[in-house]
């Protein structure tokens, strides 16, 4: 197969992708002709719709083993980390019991210290069902898989916000309700300066959103 192009679509990844052509996906991540890609997104599992990945070329590998034997091989598989925040009230909720629920299977655990839960899933997955058992109460919860886009766009800032309790509408615009919600979010995480979205309060909300 000759190298070729993937346009990235909504709730694509890197190993998502990588699975598709059957590679595994520090191949593609790593590879020369998607360095200014790595660059600019920086996190394989956060990719913005249109974005293209170069498909290289498959090499055919050769290895020789006696006839006379039976051999095993296997193909190297490949899962994708999920990995986010608890919080309420802006802190994080440590030590609470969860089972998720993706495609089919159930992953058990708490979470840590920090509120993280950290589950490996199936990369092509793009949606999942969270319960929580806290309190002598149940929560559930909806989450779509890959379908964040990268802090660099105002949509990924956006989403985050919104996650994080700072209401606003996914737009791509700096309208009235993402200028309140920045304001929100100042306020509740103690942050100073001017408001305005530079590249220290989009880090910032980076940090506080986990990813």
């Amino acid at each position: 197969m000759p190298e070729q192009i993937h346009v990235v679509s909504s709730g694509d990844c890197i190993t998502s992708i990588a699975v598709e052509y059957g590679f595994d996906w520090s191949t593609l991540w790593n590879h020369s002709a998607n360095a200014e890609l790595k660059a600019l997104r920086k996190n394989p599992n956060v990719l913005l719709e249109g974005d293209e990945v170069v498909i290289p070329a498959k090499r055919m590998r050769e290895t020789s083993k006696s006839t006379d034997q039976t051999h095993k091989f296997e193909r190297k598989g490949a899962m994708a980390k999920l990995r986010f925040c608890l919080r309420a009230y802006g802190k994080p909720r440590p030590g609470v019991q969860y089972h998720l629920l993706v495609e089919g299977d159930t992953y058990e655990g708490k979470t840590d210290a920090d509120g993280y839960i950290s589950q490996f899933v199936p990369p092509k997955a793009t949606r999942g069902e969270l319960v929580l058992f806290a309190e002598k109460k149940t929560e559930k919860y909806f989450i779509m898989l890959g379908h964040l886009d990268p802090i660099t766009e105002l949509r990924g800032v956006q989403q985050r916000l919104k996650n994080l309790e700072c209401p606003c509408e996914v737009t791509g615009e700096m309208d009235d309700a993402t200028v309140e919600a920045i304001a929100m979010f100042m306020s509740k995480y103690d942050v100073s300066g001017s408001g305005e979205l530079d590249e220290a309060l989009r880090q910032r909300i980076l940090q506080e959103h986990g990813g």
